[in-house]
């Protein structure tokens, strides 16, 4: 169990760690800050203060800097790592300061040397909130796990941050002095008592006040952009490295990890993590959907056209979908299927040099993290039903154990996740005569590769989805039309988790996006094979698509093993929602902003 330390640092002003958002017009550097607008010294701010501190006293205190504050794995500049980064042993979380009040900016200029006069193009004015002399205390929180001697930890910890001297920029010119630090070990119990309530699936709440960064896409090669979902992979996994930490062990869950939870570790892989979707507390029981992607829009109005066997403009304008939509569209669209979206901040990092004491070369990345306001979280399902019933209540014991803590290490910001059961109970109605509508509400590995080519041809992707559901229904179920986007999702960090040393040369993932519709209807008279069927899916989402199980063949294991299939279904891939009412109506009613509908 790890042990949380509640740190106080007093700092003199003038104090400036400079915000990667723009601020006021005219103002060149701001105060980083909250969305309270409280001045904030980021978490990895600290971190590089107590690392260069630390290497510089290495004679004197002998920290394990790398165990303390971990290292990086590799990446395409150094691909000879192992691509598993080292999670340091304390995590450092951001410590908050004083509100930000309006003040006059400071206004500096360099002089040149030859004519002694201001230099042309080299004023600056900054952003000054606290008064010269002003006292600045912050607070944040670190976490030491067990492995670390907690007494060692906070004298280094203290010796590290005296010896930095100063927090923030411009510490040549007096700014940002450490006056004192103080650490004292936080008594207040983590847990919390989780009540099992009998059934197989677990509705949570989880929520942080952390930033999070789980990346969805790279917007450049070195900006890497946070999406909203929380990937139930992203949770499974973060849930076993906080499981297999407290026991001293890194590395996979394997039946024999745990010896007091014998049950949980041979059955973890079974036990299905849906993905998180951001919800609000007085809405949890209200989970929003992803818009089918068999929407269109005719004029000002909107249909879906799921059922229509040939699709025509009801007026004089053509049927637009959502891949020539407007941003105003997909707002729309987010009214109607209640979406529930997390405020974004841009955090700008680089590397600084030790020798130099200033940026290194090369080394400037950018994360877009999502920062939850206090009532927003993200909702997930837990579902133990494809657990062997003899040992399912054992399991769904031991799991709730677990959750009792915090969730630790999620996304590359290594945020802590807080856990509450719900009492929600979602239901999807499928009778409607003989067809199926599915919707993904989560991506999808659909598509054999191999039976695709570059003719972009409608027809070939038709047969390619139709040969899976069918495989994946037994001959049940017979595809009739989809509307579907794909992209592909892949790089070296997936290819050395899953892909290096499998049969294959590398490929990138054909990834199915969310929102994607495939309309389904019985095959011949296998109707309650194929109800059967889609319940099953309805549940537990789509199973692998029966071709990967030999085309990622990796180690010994099948492909459709989850240490060489990142996107089963119990990751949380392949959810879908089945016959939205949105398929049978003729025209979709869109909320406004205000409340009112159109």
């Amino acid at each position: 169990m790890a042990t949380t330390l509640i740190a106080t640092i007093e700092i003199e002003a003038p104090l400036l760690t400079k915000s990667s958002a723009p601020g006021e017009a005219g103002l060149d550097a701001i105060m980083a800050r909250n969305a309270k607008n409280e001045a904030v010294l980021h978490d990895r701010h600290i971190k590089g203060k107590l690392r260069d501190a630390w290497r510089e006293l290495a004679a004197d205190l002998k920290v394990p800097v790398d165990d303390w504050l971990g290292y990086a794995g590799a990446n395409r500049q150094n691909s000879s790592g192992d691509f598993r980064p080292r999670t340091g042993l304390i995590q450092v979380k951001d410590f908050t300061g004083p509100v930000i009040g309006e003040t006059d900016p400071r206004i500096r200029i360099q002089i040149d040397s030859e004519r002694r006069a201001a230099q042309e193009h080299m004023l600056q004015m900054i952003e000054s909130p606290f008064d010269s002399g002003d006292r600045l205390v912050f607070r944040g929180v670190i976490e030491c796990e067990d492995g670390v001697d907690v007494q060692f930890a906070m004298r280094a910890i203290t010796a590290g941050l005296y010896w930095a001297g100063t927090c923030g920029g411009m510490r040549t010119s007096g700014f940002g002095r450490i006056v004192s630090v103080n650490l004292k070990v936080d008594g207040k119990p983590r847990a919390t008592v989780l009540t099992d309530s009998g059934t197989d699936r677990l509705w949570v709440w989880l929520t942080t006040s952390d930033s999070v960064c789980v990346t969805e896409s790279r917007a450049m090669d070195n900006l890497y952009v946070s999406g909203q979902t929380l990937p139930g992979g992203v949770i499974k996994g973060a849930l076993a490295s906080t499981w297999l930490r407290a026991l001293g062990k890194e590395g996979l869950v394997r039946a024999d990890s745990d010896s007091t939870k014998p049950q949980l570790s041979a059955h973890f892989d079974k036990i299905r993590f849906s993905h998180g979707r951001v919800t609000r507390k007085d809405r949890t029981a209200s989970l929003a959907l992803v818009p089918p992607l068999s929407i269109g829009r005719t004029g000002t109005s909107y249909r879906d056209f799921a059922l229509c066997s040939d699709i025509h403009a009801d007026g004089t304008e053509a049927v637009t979908f959502e891949p020539d939509w407007k941003i105003s569209d997909r707002l729309a669209m987010g009214r109607r299927f209640g979406s529930e979206h997390m405020p974004t901040e841009l955090r700008v990092r680089t590397a600084i040099d030790p020798t130099k004491r200033r940026a290194a070369d090369s080394q400037l990345f950018a994360w877009q993290v999502i920062v939850p306001k206090e009532e927003q979280g993200w909702t997930s399902c837990i579902d133990c039903g494809a657990v062997p019933e003899q040992d399912r209540a054992t399991v769904r014991s031991q799991l709730l154990s677990l959750l009792s803590r915090p969730i630790r290490y999620v996304g590359k910001t290594k945020a802590t996740l807080n856990v509450e059961l719900l009492e929600y109970k979602p239901t999807q109605s499928i009778d409607r005569a003989d067809v199926y509508v599915l919707t993904l509400q989560t991506p999808a590995l659909l598509g054999n590769p191999d039976s695709l080519t570059e003719a972009h041809s409608g027809d070939v992707l038709l047969k390619a989805y139709a040969a899976d559901f069918a495989t994946m229904s037994n001959g049940a179920l017979k595809l009739v039309r989809f509307f579907a986007k794909q992209y592909l999702q892949g790089g070296m960090y997936l290819y050395k988790h899953f892909l290096d040393g499998g049969d294959y040369p590398y490929q990138p993932y054909l990834l199915t996006q969310p929102g994607s519709v495939f309309v389904m209807e019985p095959a011949g008279d296998r109707k309650d094979k194929a109800v059967e069927c889609i319940r099953e899916w309805a549940r537990f989402g789509l199973p692998a698509a029966p071709w990967s199980a030999e085309r990622y063949r990796r180690g010994g294991l099948p492909g459709d093993h989850w240490s060489n299939h990142p996107y089963l279904r119990e990751n949380g891939f392949g959810e879908i929602a089945v016959n939205l009412s949105c398929h049978w109506e003729e025209h979709l009613e869109i909320p406004e902003e205000n409340g009112g509908a159109r």
